[in-house]
C-alpha cells in the first residue's frame, strides 16, 4: 500500500473537476488522504473511498495550522498534490516527506514601472527544485486559450494514473434517490427547469424588481415548472423575489433552498434545462451526469469560464452583455426561452 496526498481547499467544482482522478489513485495504490475546505468538507468526508479527511481553513489560527502540519510530517507519501496552489498547500508539499511531489503554478502578470513581470507561485526556482512535475494556470487577465483546468489536473497526475478524467466520480446512495423522490411526490414534479440563485446574479440589470415576472413569462410560455435552489441566499434580489412569490403563490414555481448537496445533484440530474449563472458546482455536476445548462456569463468571462468546462456536458454560454450594452433579466430569459423551444 502507498499513500498518496491531496490539497483540495478551494471549492466544491474544484473537487468535483479532481474527483475521478482521485478516485483512480485511490484504487490503484491504496491509502489517500485530502487535505479540503469547509465549502468542501461536509461532501468529501461521506465519500467512502477516501480514508482521510483533513480540514483545513485560512481562518484558522497559526496553532491549528500547526498542528495539521504536525499531523501530516509524520507520514512518508507515495505522491503529494497541490491541486489548488493554494499557499498553505504548497508549503506543507515542501516540507513533507514524499517521493513524488506535483502542484499546479499560478501565473500572474504585474505592470511594475510600465513593465509586464510574471510573478509565480510557488517561484519557478522553487518548483524546479521540491516538485517532479508542474503544470502552470494563469489569472484571468492573461489567459490562453489552450488552458483547461480538468485537462491540467490530469496532465499533473498523467505519470501516475492512465484515468483520462471524462467525467467525475461521486457516491450516491439509494438514501439519496429517496429523498429526491419525496420532493418530486411533493410538489408533482414530472418535466421541470432548475435555476440556481447566487451572488452572481447581481449585476443583471432588473434582477431586484424583474425576476417574478421574468421566471412567470418563462414557465408559462414553456408550460413547465420551476425549481428555484439557492444556499443561504440574503442578496436583496432573492428576498424581493420570495416577497413577490408569497404575495401571488404561484404553482409553477417551487423554492427549494439549502438543499442537501445529493440531492441537489439529484435535481440537476433530472432536470430538463439547468441554468445558473456559472455556479461552480451546478456546472461541474452537470459534466458528472451530462445534463443540460445554460450558463449565463458576462461576455468580457467568457474566455475565463471556459477554463473549467467539463468533458461530458449539453452546455451553452449566453451573455449577460451585448458588446457594451447590459441585456436585463427579461431579455436574457426571453433568449433561454428561444434556446429551450428551438433545442430542448
Amino acid at each position: 500500500m502507498k499513500k498518496i496526498l491531496a490539497f483540495r481547499t478551494d471549492r466544491l467544482g474544484d473537487y468535483l473537476i479532481c474527483s475521478k482522478l482521485l478516485h483512480s489513485l485511490k484504487i490503484k495504490y491504496g491509502h489517500l488522504t485530502v487535505v479540503c475546505s469547509k465549502i468542501n468538507y461536509k461532501l468529501i468526508v461521506n465519500q467512502n473511498f477516501i480514508d482521510e479527511v483533513i480540514l483545513y481553513d485560512k481562518s484558522f489560527s497559526i496553532f491549528t495550522k500547526l498542528k495539521i502540519f504536525i499531523k501530516l510530517f509524520f507520514n512518508f507519501y507515495f505522491l503529494i498534490i497541490a491541486w489548488d496552489g493554494k499557499k498553505f498547500s504548497i508549503l506543507c508539499s515542501l516540507f513533507l516527506f514524499g517521493k513524488n511531489k506535483v502542484a499546479i503554478i499560478y501565473k500572474k502578470t504585474k505592470k511594475i514601472f510600465n513593465t509586464n513581470i510574471n510573478l509565480y507561485r510557488p517561484p519557478l526556482w522553487v518548483a524546479k527544485i521540491f516538485f517532479r512535475k508542474t503544470v502552470t494556470f494563469t489569472s484571468r487577465d492573461n489567459l490562453f486559450k489552450t488552458e483547461h483546468l480538468p485537462t491540467l489536473y490530469k496532465t499533473l497526475v498523467s505519470n501516475f494514473t492512465d484515468e483520462n478524467n471524462k467525467n467525475y466520480y461521486l457516491e450516491l446512495h439509494s438514501e439519496d434517490e429517496k429523498k429526491y423522490n419525496h420532493y418530486v411526490q411533493k410538489h408533482n414534479l414530472s418535466k421541470y427547469i432548475f435555476i440556481h440563485f447566487d451572488e452572481k446574479w447581481l449585476d443583471i440589470e432588473g434582477v431586484d424588481n424583474d425576476l417574478l415576472s421574468a421566471l412567470t413569462k418563462m414557465s408559462n410560455n414553456l408550460n413547465i415548472k420551476l425549481i428555484i435552489s439557492s444556499y443561504n441566499n440574503n442578496h436583496n434580489y432573492f428576498i424581493n423575489l420570495k416577497n413577490d412569490y408569497n404575495k401571488k403563490k404561484l404553482i409553477n414555481i417551487v423554492f427549494l433552498e439549502n438543499l442537501e448537496f445529493k440531492v441537489f445533484e439529484r435535481f440537476i440530474n433530472y432536470a430538463n434545462l439547468n441554468i445558473s449563472c456559472h455556479s461552480g458546482s451546478l456546472v461541474q455536476l452537470t459534466g458528472f451526469n451530462k445534463a443540460k445548462c445554460i450558463d449565463i456569463i458576462n461576455k468580457k468571462d467568457k474566455l475565463w469560464v471556459s477554463c473549467w468546462i467539463p468533458f461530458n456536458v449539453n452546455y451553452q454560454q449566453i451573455f449577460k452583455n451585448n458588446d457594451d450594452k447590459r441585456l436585463t433579466i427579461n431579455q436574457i430569459f426571453e433568449n433561454i426561452i428561444k434556446i429551450y423551444e428551438k433545442n430542448i
